[in-house]
Formats: structure tokens, C-alpha cells, sequence
């Protein structure tokens, strides 16, 4: 807890496996909507529909 205090960022692992991060507490930064505004700015993706249907079904893998 003192190193993350401290700034640092300790990964946790389970079997040589990063499963977590324990670091210093990172307060969010609003924004405002104008500042965000170019991001969502271009033309919707019209493939979408057809693009979600070639994803994979989504898994936990600390369930392995």
C-alpha cells in the first residue's frame, strides 16, 4: 500500500498470470462535451450489423 501511495503499480499475478493492478488512486478528468465532440464527429459505420456478427462469443479468462 506504501508503493502505491507512492505511485507505483504493482501487477498481481495467479500462476505467472496478470489478473490485476494495485497502484494510486487515478481521479477521473471530466471533460466537456465540445472537447469530445470531434471523436464522435464522422458518419456512422454502416457495416456494424454485419461486423458483430463476425465476433466471437466473449469468455472470462480467469475461468480457464
Amino acid at each position: 500500500m506504501r508503493q502505491a501511495e507512492a505511485g507505483e503499480t504493482i501487477v498481481v499475478t495467479i500462476n505467472g498470470r496478470e489478473v490485476a493492478q494495485l497502484g494510486p488512486v487515478r481521479h477521473r478528468q471530466w471533460r466537456l462535451a465540445a472537447d469530445v465532440a470531434p471523436i464522435f464527429a464522422g458518419p456512422p459505420d454502416t457495416a456494424w450489423d454485419e461486423d458483430r456478427e463476425l465476433l466471437e462469443a466473449v469468455s472470462d479468462p480467469s475461468a480457464q
